[in-house]
């Protein structure tokens, strides 16, 4: 899975597979867990457009007791999501195998429900499929 940002969005390029597992992390995490990912690193021809984007190492999922937060810090990406909001967030992530490439899905912190999601300071998330899993 590539991340990469613009703007106040955080694009994730992956496969169904690779946000399944995103979601079964945050599905199953409790409070105090934490995890890490690994990302894919971009190549730098890409990096000539004329928007702001970069690309991230690491993607790190903690469970906390605080409001649901997506941030970068260095070359990591942080979601951070309270045990009470995971059941809210997890679905969001999930998809079934054979999602069409192309789909987008978008979790952005303007267009939520009461209570939101995300707080105010947090960048709003992209899902890009890049492939189906059968084509993987």
């Amino acid at each position: 899975m590539l991340a990469r940002l613009n703007g106040q969005e955080l694009h994730f390029f992956g496969t169904p597979k690779a946000f399944n597992a995103m979601a079964r992390a945050i599905r199953k995490g409790r409070h105090g867990d934490s995890q890490s990912m690994p990302l894919e690193q971009e190549q730098e021809q890409e990096q000539e457009q004329e928007q702001e984007q970069s690309s991230f190492s690491t993607l790190f999922l903690s469970c906390s007791d605080q409001s649901s937060r997506i941030w970068i810090e260095h070359s990591k990406v942080h979601i951070q999501y309270a045990e009470a909001s995971k059941n809210q967030l997890y679905p969001c992530l999930s998809m079934p195998a054979e999602t069409a490439p192309g789909a987008l899905f978008f979790i952005d912190k303007l267009q939520q429900d009461h209570p939101p999601l995300l707080t105010d300071d947090s960048l709003s998330l992209v899902l890009h499929v890049i492939a189906n899993d059968a084509d993987a």
